[in-house]
């Protein structure tokens, strides 16, 4: 198996507690573009969208091919929690790491984390070429093993409902709850609550909730002046949305 070292994964550095930095980037991104984003930062991550991106199959595994020749974590985010039976099929395309949008509840959660993990930790099916160091002839367990401790789940809390769940919808097998805030703030304004009044509030009780977990929270920035601010509420991986 190539690269096979996982001492400094992104799934041991959230599990360390360590902060985070990634950025928001396209499949349609070349190699020159890829290495001068990545270095800018320096970054610790890069994340592509298929919620709301087009879903080229074949430029995801290039793109993630590219990365992996970069040693750069590529987390893409699906299309819905509907999608979660999908996750097992992009995984196999190369990516590092699923993100599930608008999680709001614990069943969602469970079929992701199936879909996600091998054996015996989920169902996930065997197979796929283009599969994250991957190497034809690597023993089947050995290569279960290894992505079970590599790969990064994260679940997306874009509702009030999600944020007051939060502690029942962070379930073991998920690395990361990641904070919608554009959405999050459409479900403030549509149900309003006194003590959920801001993106903020929302943030502070999640890390509250999932204190001594060893499950991370993520935010999205839009500005770098926000980033410390987010560092500071406890938040441990930001997200450059650019």
């Amino acid at each position: 198996m190539k690269g096979s070292s996982m001492s400094n994964s992104l799934k041991s550095r959230i599990a360390q507690g360590d902060q985070l930095f990634g950025i928001s980037t396209s499949i349609t991104t070349d190699k020159y573009e890829a290495e001068k984003t990545v270095s800018e930062g320096p970054y610790d991550f890069v994340w592509i969208d298929g919620q709301h991106s087009p879903v080229d199959q074949n430029k995801i595994a290039d793109y993630s091919a590219m990365m992996a020749e970069m040693d750069v974590h590529v987390q893409f985010r699906i299309e819905h929690a509907r999608n979660a039976y999908l996750i097992g099929h992009y995984l196999d395309l190369g990516v590092s790491g699923i993100e599930v949008p608008q999680v709001e509840e614990v069943a969602e959660v469970s079929e992701s984390v199936a879909n996600f993990y091998y054996s015996p930790a989920g169902v996930r099916s065997w197979g796929g070429r283009s599969r994250i160091r991957f190497d034809q002839g690597v023993d089947r367990h050995e290569y279960a093993k290894w992505w079970n401790n590599y790969g990064v789940l994260w679940i997306q809390a874009e509702s009030i409902n999600a944020v007051t769940s939060i502690k029942k919808l962070a379930t073991t097998g998920v690395d990361c709850v990641s904070i919608g805030p554009n959405d999050l703030r459409f479900d403030m304004e549509r149900v309003g609550s006194e003590k959920f009044d801001s993106v903020e509030t929302c943030v502070k009780h999640i890390v509250s909730q999932l204190e001594g977990t060893g499950i991370t929270v993520c935010h999205r920035i839009y500005d770098i002046v926000e980033k410390q601010k987010f560092y500071d509420l406890g938040v441990n991986v930001i997200l450059n949305g650019k």
